[in-house]
């Protein structure tokens, strides 16, 4: 299938992107092999960023003192943490579907695993569309990464419980783990340690 457009992934670029080629007349395909919202808004940014808001008002509440504000203990609800944020990805989730939809009929949405077969064309689900303009909006966790993390954990044996966590399984934990050790670039790898420690501090 030939179309004016094919757009790789439905991350912060990808899905205005997507919306403006077709809203501008051209036929645009986009493409998405998990969630509509890409990293960003379900394993990334607005997950790890609710939480450590919960993590800062812990931090504040337990060092209130040192200002003449007294409390009882903080106590930590993970559960309850995890459920906010998750309601929070749903609403900034529903909002990427509600623009795409809004893009009109010029805009298709694929679920799967794009893969080029040829100049600018891709193969989704067995079908293949061709476009004239193609972009690549993803992000890469690459296997040579993987491969350096085994051997981390490996030479580490002793100082790990184990278990290696990608960023999604990282934000559904409904507790706090003894020790972490992240492995992660830009934003992320910022605000996620920073969201556990000042959790297990509480």
């Amino acid at each position: 299938m030939d179309v004016d457009a094919i757009v790789i992934g439905s991350g912060q670029a990808g899905v205005p992107l997507a919306a403006r080629l077709a809203t501008s007349g051209r036929q645009t395909v986009l493409v998405e092999r998990s969630r509509l919202g890409g990293t960003c808004i379900n394993y990334g940014c607005t997950p790890t960023k609710t939480m450590v808001a919960s993590a800062r008002a812990a931090h504040v509440a337990r060092t209130a003192g040192r200002l003449g504000v007294h409390s009882e203990p903080v106590r930590i609800d993970l559960p309850a943490i995890v459920a906010r944020k998750d309601a929070m990805v749903r609403q900034w989730r529903e909002g990427v579907e509600g623009r795409l939809a809004a893009a009109g009929e010029r805009l298709r949405v694929l679920n799967g695993h794009g893969r080029f077969t040829g100049e600018r064309e891709i193969e989704v689900a067995g079908a293949r569309y061709r476009g004239e303009i193609v972009v690549i909006n993803t992000l890469d966790f690459s296997k040579d990464a993987i491969k350096i993390l085994d051997g981390i954990i490996r030479g580490y044996k002793d100082h790990f419980e184990g278990r290696k966590m990608t960023q999604e399984h990282r934000t559904i934990l409904r507790r706090l783990t003894r020790k972490l050790a992240e492995l992660k670039r830009a934003a992320l790898g910022i605000s996620a340690p920073r969201n556990h420690r000042l959790q297990q501090a509480a």
